[in-house]
């Protein structure tokens, strides 16, 4: 994993922009490390993770980047009963797969994400120049043991999932700094 400025400030602007937009705070949405919520985390997580830098190109008189990110969204198991967990896991307007579908509406493509994350910039910078898309996600909601949680089962015998999460990839987002002017 690379941390530079340039995805630092996009994975800031990305954060900000689900909290404002899904009414969130950093106890429901926040940068992690991975895609596991902390292990005071409620029933809902969503974690801004996996920041990526990727050196596109040497152009003549700069650098282009290629700035990328996850995001991941957690449910724990208790939200949903066991034997109703298939239907409203994927049924539209109440599981995870519409909340996932939420996020990439939110951020696919977002130039007021890409603007906000310029004005984390250190002065003199170069900008981003293109926002990130979406470019893959799981298709439906993948178990996670209680270990995701930094927990035990109570019973290591039964495989019962602790709760859900999808994962969202983003990239592409497109900066170039100009000779001269590099600012890792």
């Amino acid at each position: 994993m690379t941390w530079n400025v340039g995805v630092s400030a996009l994975a800031a602007a990305v954060k900000s922009h689900l909290q404002t937009e899904l009414s969130l705070d950093d106890s429901t949405c926040d940068l992690r490390p991975s895609g596991r919520p902390p292990a005071t985390a409620g029933e809902l997580f969503y974690a801004v993770h996996s920041p990526r830098a990727e050196i596109d190109s040497f152009h003549q008189d700069c650098l282009s980047e290629r700035l990328g990110f996850s995001v991941s969204i957690t449910m724990r198991g208790p939200v949903y009963p066991t034997d109703t967990q298939g239907t409203e896991l994927t049924f539209p307007d109440t599981g995870l797969m519409d909340l996932a579908r939420q996020v990439v509406e939110l951020l696919h493509e977002n130039y007021v994400v890409m603007g906000a994350a310029n004005g984390l910039l250190p002065a003199g910078a170069d900008p981003i120049i293109e926002p990130a898309y979406f470019s893959n996600g799981d298709s439906e909601p993948q178990p996670v043991g209680p270990e995701w949680f930094y927990s035990e089962a109570s019973d290591p015998s039964q495989n019962i999932p602790a709760g859900y999460t999808v994962q969202l990839v983003f990239g592409n987002a497109h900066r170039l700094q100009s000779k001269g002017n590099f600012v890792l």
